[in-house]
């Protein structure tokens, strides 16, 4: 599956960024890439996490995990060609208000809020 994404060069549909919770001291926000790929009549979403830590001297991006939503037991570490397809963190632009419904931001938030909706969430056939 990843190795279609990488071998069709494909770009993500639509990227969001969520805070991570207060609690969690590993990073702050996590920039969320979503693909699609065809195989064999499946339209499959591959669902990238790339993690944002905030240091003294700016911020700095790494692999979280990618899954399949819908799909058990398939996840793993985030590929460098996702990692590289995020935007450099911005907190003047990448904002997100847990405490309110709908603040997160997004590249496309039309593409988002379809996927979010449930027509394109799980593989489906083609």
């Amino acid at each position: 599956m990843i190795d279609e994404l990488q071998k069709s060069n494909a770009q993500p549909l639509f990227i969001t960024m969520h805070d991570a919770h207060p609690s969690n001291k590993d990073y702050q926000h996590s920039f969320v890439l979503y693909h699609q790929v065809s195989l064999k009549n499946w339209i499959v979403h591959v669902v990238g996490h790339v993690h944002v830590k905030e240091e003294t001297n700016g911020y700095y991006q790494f692999a979280g995990n990618t899954f399949i939503p819908g799909y058990a037991n398939w996840q793993y570490n985030t590929p460098q060609f996702i990692v590289d397809q995020a935007p450099q963190f911005d907190p003047n632009v990448h904002k997100y208000d847990r405490t309110v419904p709908n603040t997160v931001w997004a590249s496309n938030a039309a593409a988002s809020n379809d996927f979010y909706a449930g027509a394109n969430r799980y593989p489906r056939s083609a």
